[in-house]
């Protein structure tokens, strides 16, 4: 009785241990076929220094850290445009690293109501005219806004520090967006 009992632990054990193998090679699999060949076509797009891709909930999240970039909103379309091309319309979230330090966020915190109510009323050139004054009052080196039928982006610059944000015009569930430092 003790040889049958045995033989069920090492079937067991055995089974475990392919088992895991398996999982393993899926992995890994998955890794070197899928994962590694997206952040190559990521890191293609001008700016891109680092990409970290992660499956959520059933939705891929892609992060990605942008060195400092002439045009936000072009960087921030082409991240889009691959992620499209490569991955299809399904529940992708891109979310944009920067070199953000507490001046820079407390301009954006300022410039923030601004914006919100660029978009409320739809007045962007007035808009733009008061983010420039805000950017040019707090002496940044730079400060470009751009607005497309989809977003609003602010793009700050002082010294070594960099921010990026994408604020969505409309809230809409599942869009392909978002930056933050």
């Amino acid at each position: 009785m003790q040889i049958r009992g045995l033989r069920v632990e090492i079937i067991l054990i055995f089974f475990l241990a392919v088992l895991g193998l398996l999982f393993s090679g899926q992995q890994l699999f998955y890794r070197w076929q899928v994962v590694k060949p997206l952040e190559e076509s990521f890191r293609d797009v001008a700016g891109v220094e680092e990409v970290q891709i992660e499956r959520r909930q059933g939705q891929l999240h892609l992060e990605f850290q942008v060195a400092p970039v002439e045009n936000l909103r072009t960087t921030y379309l082409d991240l889009v445009g691959v992620g499209r091309e490569l991955l299809g319309d399904g529940k992708v979230t891109i979310h944009i690293k920067d070199n953000r330090n507490p001046f820079l966020s407390e301009v954006f915190y300022d410039m923030h109501f601004i914006i919100a109510e660029g978009i409320a009323t739809g007045r962007f050139a007035q808009m733009a005219g008061q983010l420039e004054a805000l950017a040019e009052g707090a002496g940044l080196e730079e400060g470009r806004f751009y607005v497309d039928g989809d977003n609003v982006y602010v793009q700050l610059a002082k010294d070594d520090a960099y921010l990026y944000e994408i604020i969505p015009r409309m809230p809409a569930a599942g869009r392909i967006g978002g930056a933050r430092g």
